[in-house]
């Protein structure tokens, strides 16, 4: 079948790669920091949004309550006194580094 891609790209696929795809909503397509606001909350789409976060070193995600970490395998700057007390002054879960 033909489908378009996150880049705007047209492709033409087998039958058998076809089949292997899910369709996906535009908003499902996007960068959320708690997918429980998808509509979709099936496996592509959240997958789809956990890895764009994780190239953008972002990797703490909400599903809703449930705090989602991806071992990012190298240092990220989300540690420092500065961010800790931000984190701190937020009083809030939700703004986690």
């Amino acid at each position: 079948g033909k489908v378009e891609t996150e880049a705007g790209e047209k492709r033409t696929l087998d039958a058998k790669t076809s089949a292997l795809c899910h369709i996906m909503d535009e908003e499902s397509l996007g960068e959320r920091d708690d997918m429980v606001n998808f509509n979709d909350l099936s496996e592509g789409p959240l997958l789809h949004n956990l890895r764009k976060r994780f190239l953008d070193d972002k990797i703490y995600t909400y599903v809703g309550s449930i705090l989602v970490a991806i071992n990012p395998f190298k240092r990220l700057p989300l540690y420092t006194l500065d961010v800790l007390n931000e984190y701190v002054k937020s009083g809030n879960a939700k703004n986690c580094p």
